[in-house]
């Protein structure tokens, strides 16, 4: 009988390979090609001035610049992860509830930027 596979032995968990094929999916090139550059400048902004941010800091300079996100807003874990990769921030173990209306509060991750300048 086989051994069981668990969290510690690399086994997929439940959703995983869904978001992975999610932000594979927002990142085609009709996304990227409009939008992705300014997200990107986006997450840097909040990451420059919030010591702590969360998606939703980069979708408020977003919208603060006039420009709206894809229609599919899965596209947001893709600029984070790039910003992850890119050493301008990193995940943490926290949560804190979402104040975009669209998202009823629901628990989003918290990212400690390696760039905060404190303006």
């Amino acid at each position: 009988m086989a051994k069981k596979k668990g969290f510690w032995d690399n086994e997929e968990l439940p959703g995983e390979k869904e978001r992975e094929e999610g932000i594979d999916k927002v990142q085609s090139p009709i996304v990227t090609a409009a939008w992705l550059p300014f997200a990107r400048k986006a997450v840097y902004r909040a990451a420059k001035s919030l010591e702590y941010l969360t998606s939703e800091d980069v979708w408020a300079d977003l919208e603060d610049n006039g420009l709206e996100g894809p229609s599919d807003n899965r596209a947001m874990g893709a600029v984070m992860r790039w910003a992850e990769n890119e050493l301008l921030i990193d995940i943490t173990d926290r949560v804190v509830p979402a104040s975009r209306p669209s998202r009823h509060r629901a628990p989003i991750r918290l990212y400690k930027s390696r760039v905060y300048r404190g303006y």
